[in-house]
């Protein structure tokens, strides 16, 4: 293999779109129950903690608990598709994360109404498609990385969505915030 080859990995046109209408399934569910989950008191305060950490920019409140929720969903996501052939295992716990991302983001814009509507639209929304994103691009490219890289894969895919995280958080939040 010469040194700036790059892999050939193709992903299926049929496991994009089974990942796409997942996806948007679970968006359209999570918004239809958010209206049942907002007595619920563990997402109210989620909600009102996020907006809080984001407006006062304590970073590492937010980085840190994000960077072992990608780790061990990237992990889960690559082990269950470089181990088995059943890489639509994955569907299930992608349908769920993405249903409690959208039910989140409701409630984030339902607990402080422009200023939650902000942080959705600039932050969280974004965040919680490129940490999905990721983990779809670990479940289909796993298996076309070099052996002696593939485990460190997953890790690298997650600390480049939690980067992602903090750029959107330190840079184009307080642009807007200057802004607005």
């Amino acid at each position: 293999m010469r040194t700036f080859d790059f892999f050939r990995c193709k992903i299926k046109k049929s496991s994009l779109i089974i990942y796409t209408s997942t996806i948007i399934s679970a968006i359209m569910l999570g918004i239809v129950l958010c209206k049942t989950t907002q007595i619920n008191p563990y997402m109210q305060n989620y909600a009102s903690e996020y907006l809080y950490f984001v407006y006062n920019f304590r970073n590492l409140s937010l980085i840190v608990p994000h960077i072992f929720y990608e780790l061990i969903y990237c992990y889960a996501f690559f082990f269950v598709a470089y181990f088995t052939r059943l890489k639509f295992i994955i569907l299930p716990v992608l349908f769920l994360r993405t249903l409690l991302c959208s039910m989140y983001a409701v409630l984030i814009v339902s607990a402080s109404a422009f200023g939650g509507v902000i942080v959705v639209v600039f932050v969280f929304i974004p965040s919680s498609l490129i940490a999905i994103f990721a983990n779809v691009l670990v479940a289909e490219l796993c298996r076309c990385i070099q052996r002696r890289y593939v485990f460190f894969f997953p890790a690298v895919v997650a600390l480049a969505a939690v980067l992602c995280e903090f750029l959107l958080l330190n840079v184009l939040f307080r642009v807007v915030i200057a802004i607005v």
